[in-house]
């Protein structure tokens, strides 16, 4: 799996992440201007930023367009920035790993990178910097805690900590701070707490 930064100039400027996202939280709209920082969290605790010319991910390259898209049930579809819709995971026969793309403008499916886990009743949020978080739900063996992140600007997923509770079924939310709140669902029939996803920091934690 390519991992995010890879091939990236060295040229371009560094930002820390918390400088990044503070700039994404403190107003710089992603729908509203043509200047976009795209933020990808790197182990070195920093990342690369580049001035894309549109808010809309540049995924046209990412997989053949015009495709059927799957049949599947118990997926996730979250909205990105500039209005394309991912549409991960889920189930058919089996839980699947498999990730499209919705071009509203242009009613086109596009085919995306794959998850590192196939997985099926998992939730996802859209972070503040307009990366995408998925984590939980089960696969064919288990229910799992796994989460990764993918970023819409260079096709590509990156695993993350894992959640502190496995969960089905369950709701992310992002909150006005910029952590990720992970609420509802449980595990074979037993809930389980509230907890609370630092995309800083990399770091989950336990609320109540």
């Amino acid at each position: 799996m390519k991992r995010e930064g890879e091939g990236q100039d060295p040229s371009v400027p560094r930002l820390s992440r918390r400088e990044a996202l503070s700039g994404l939280v403190l107003g710089v709209s992603l729908a509203a201007t043509s200047e976009v920082v795209p933020v990808a969290a790197q182990a070195a605790g920093s990342v690369n930023a580049a001035v894309l010319t549109s808010a809309v991910p540049l995924l046209i390259q990412a997989g053949p367009a015009g495709i059927t898209p799957a049949f599947r049930t118990q997926h996730v579809a979250v909205t990105l920035r500039g209005g394309w819709v991912l549409v991960a995971g889920g189930y058919s026969m089996a839980p699947l790993a498999s990730v499209e793309l919705f071009d509203p403008s242009s009613n086109t499916w596009f085919s995306a990178a794959p998850m590192g886990t196939a997985r099926a009743r998992h939730a996802a949020a859209l972070l503040a910097d307009g990366r995408v978080l998925v984590v939980g739900g089960a696969n064919r063996h288990a229910p799992l805690r796994s989460a990764e992140i993918y970023n819409p600007w260079d096709n590509t997923w990156t695993n993350v900590a894992p959640a502190l509770t496995v969960r089905e079924e369950g709701a992310a939310a992002l909150l006005p701070d910029s952590r990720v709140l992970l609420t509802g669902g449980g595990s074979r029939g037993a809930r389980v707490g509230p907890e609370v996803y630092d995309p800083l920091a990399d770091r989950w934690e336990l609320l109540g």
